[in-house]
């Protein structure tokens, strides 16, 4: 699979990019984007011509909408809510401050949630060629982790 840009168009979602090349992982191998239900038909498509095979969707319950297309039924989707929104001691101190969703806030987040982020971590894709994850909000990319989370193509 070649692949010149590290930015994927699939209809239905505006922030898909490639992670391969980044550290050692491999094009292909990563696959980080926003809002999956929001995929159009087209979308599933040009997700599944990238070898997309396991969805990690990191997102919080109320967050997660209803496919607008019929997402494929050969593709797994694992759902690993990563926030822990409801831990309001830690997010009042981070939520409306400069340092929200950006690296200042990783180091403290990995140090409050550590089970959260070990979940994901563990999250099976394994022997996967290609994995995808989706997020939203802006706020859990996949660096929070230390390293590329998102979709598996498996």
């Amino acid at each position: 699979m070649a692949t010149t840009s590290r930015f994927l168009t699939w209809e239905g979602c505006f922030n898909v990019r490639d992670l391969g090349g980044l550290g050692r992982l491999a094009p292909g191998a990563l696959v980080r984007a926003d809002r999956l239900d929001a995929l159009t038909g087209r979308g599933w498509t040009a997700l599944a011509g990238h070898g997309v095979r396991t969805v990690v969707d990191l997102r919080n319950d109320d967050e997660r909408g209803v496919d607008h297309a019929p997402r494929p039924a050969w593709l797994k989707t694992v759902r690993v809510p990563l926030d822990g929104i409801e831990h309001r001691d830690f997010w009042d101190v981070w939520w409306d401050t400069p340092g929200f969703a950006t690296p200042a806030c990783f180091r403290p987040f990995l140090e409050r949630f550590p089970d959260r982020a070990a979940a994901v971590a563990r999250t099976p894709a394994g022997g996967s060629t290609s994995t995808g994850a989706t997020a939203t909000s802006g706020r859990r990319q996949p660096e929070t982790l230390g390293a590329p989370v998102s979709m598996w193509p498996v």
